[in-house]
Formats: C-alpha cells, structure tokens, sequence
C-alpha cells in the first residue's frame, strides 16, 4: 500500500492536520537523523518512496517539495538552508513553507523514519 503524506502544488499544502502554531524555530536547533532501518529510492517523476525495513507492508510517498525535503535530509543540509532554497524556487510564504514542514517533520518522526536530537 503507498500513503501519500504531501501532494505538490505551488502553494504546497499539506493534508496532515494543522496545528495553529507555525513556529518551526524548535526544530532549526535540532539534528534531523534519518533512520538506519530506513529504506528510500527516488522515482524518475521525483517522488520519493519510504519504507522501514520492519515487517511492515505500507510504503510512504513523498512528492514535490515533500521529496525534495527528503533528498535535502539525506544530503545532510541543515533545515534553514532547506527552507530558504525552497522559499526561493517557489516563491511560497515563509510562514506557509514553515507550517507545512513542521507538520512534514512531525509525520516523519511519528512514523518514526525520523529522529529529532
């Protein structure tokens, strides 16, 4: 089974519940691991497809900037430069692009592909 966690569009709206709170300044001071049982490939429309190597049967989708999140974690960047790259390419509002990846990162973490340190 895939379970699209974010779909892409340019406003780039997520469909995980909203919190009201969009300060995503908590999670700039924190490392973002990604997990060692973690397994991801990229697919050729730039989708990123999840997966934990547990007995689980679900698969994880990530696609536009969701993904291009993802690809940036693996690479090691730091979350500010994440976001300012993607402030820019999209031409999004920051306040927009800071709730969307705290909800992203929430996700991630309790699905636990993530660890926040």
């Amino acid at each position: 089974m895939i379970v699209r966690l974010l779909d892409k569009s340019p406003t780039w709206r997520s469909n995980i519940s909203e919190t009201t709170n969009s300060n995503i300044v908590g999670f700039m001071y924190h490392e973002i691991k990604i997990m060692d049982d973690v397994v991801s490939r990229s697919t050729q429309d730039g989708c990123a497809i999840l997966m934990k190597l547990d007995s689980s049967t679900t698969f994880y989708k990530l696609n536009g900037i969701s993904a291009q999140i993802w690809k940036e974690l693996q690479a090691q960047k730091s979350l500010e430069s994440i976001l300012e790259n993607i402030e820019l390419e999209y031409n999004v509002e920051r306040s927009t692009l800071d709730l969307d990846t705290k909800n992203l990162l929430q996700a991630l973490e309790n699905k636990q592909f993530i660890k926040l340190s």
